[in-house]
């Protein structure tokens, strides 16, 4: 397992420089830049030939390339173009809402797609397995926006029980410490806080777990089948063992290889692509500030965005392959 690691580990920096590079190539292939975008705004000629220096915008392009790895193997990500604020200071405050986003419809998706794939399998009912293979087509064809939006009518104006948008209610006090509000409201005990990051973060959650969890009922109710055929169930029924042990502890474990998969997938999905839950919900996160930065032509914001985002990909696959070989003893002793 420590070999496997290192070896991962080692192709990380060649990843995250094939991402960063494609990413900055991008960027110039596209005609323009950030400076003339506003040339006939609030500039002339002689102001924007000057700000494009100040920026590096005006030397050839391999110059540029080389100053970006430079100030990318120190750590340095420079300055959003559009307000001169440092980018690892956005990042900060954008990632970890959207990592807290990830993990909560991770959760919800996990449990309710779970449960609903090995009920519409474990109870032999045409009805439940009917019902339960038509919610999750829902949960899949229904728009991101539109489950938001009727998620913010239903619960937040007519019930009034949670808020229409933002992280945490306006004027509520509470110590920064990693920006990650649930570690950093749990550690102040600043508990009148974290209830409001709940009711705040709880709807965005719902609505990107809800459609994911679509997918994986499918998936789970698909692996179910194949495995509930196997020659060690049959065995292990004709031992004689309850039927709820057969479901979880034999046939479940070989059937999560392919849900942890997809939701390793899903992870990496939902921090770079957010942006309609982020919008409907003016949630601070990741996906909207990166949009922004694509729409203002802002290469510092998009070029540093899409680095920590495969970062965080990349780790999130490397945890995936930790949990595979954790499920499935053969994984441990294969040479791969």
């Amino acid at each position: 397992m420590f070999a496997y690691l290192l070896k991962r580990l080692i192709w990380l920096p060649v990843v995250l420089w094939a991402v960063s590079s494609l990413t900055f190539l991008a960027l110039r292939i596209v005609p323009g830049n950030p400076i003339q975008t506003v040339r006939n705004q609030v500039m002339d000629k002689s102001q924007l030939a000057q700000v494009e220096a100040v920026w590096g915008l005006n030397r050839p392009v391999s110059e540029q390339y080389l100053n970006f790895l430079s100030q990318l193997v120190r750590g340095d990500l420079g300055l959003a173009m559009s307000s001169g604020v440092p980018i690892r200071r956005m990042i900060f405050e954008r990632m970890p809402p959207t990592i807290e986003l990830a993990i909560v419809s991770l959760i919800l998706s996990t449990g309710i797609g779970v449960l609903s794939g090995v009920a519409s399998v474990a109870i032999r009912s045409r009805a439940i397995d009917y019902s339960i293979r038509t919610a999750s087509i829902l949960g899949l064809s229904l728009p991101l926006f539109w489950v938001g939006i009727m998620l913010i009518i239903i619960f937040s104006v007519n019930l009034r029980w949670t808020p229409t948008s933002g992280r945490i209610g306006a004027g509520v006090a509470y110590e920064v410490i990693t920006n990650f509000m649930f570690y950093d409201l749990v550690a102040t005990g600043n508990w009148e806080a974290f209830g409001s990051f709940l009711r705040h973060l709880i709807l965005p959650g719902v609505t990107i777990g809800l459609t994911s969890a679509g997918f994986v009922a499918r998936l789970t109710r698909s692996a179910m089948l194949e495995v509930m055929n196997s020659d060690y169930v049959r065995t292990a029924r004709a031992k004689g063992l309850y039927e709820r042990s057969v479901i979880w502890k034999h046939a479940m474990r070989n059937a999560m290889l392919p849900i942890i998969t997809l939701q390793g997938l899903q992870f990496g999905a939902i921090l770079g692509g957010a942006v309609i839950t982020e919008r409907v919900f003016a949630y601070p996160g990741m996906g909207a500030w990166l949009l922004d930065g694509i729409l203002e032509r802002d290469y510092s914001v998009v070029q540093g965005g899409i680095i920590f985002v495969a970062l965080a990909y990349v780790l999130m696959n490397l945890l995936v392959d930790i949990l595979y070989r954790v499920i499935d003893p053969r994984l441990r002793y294969s040479k791969t």
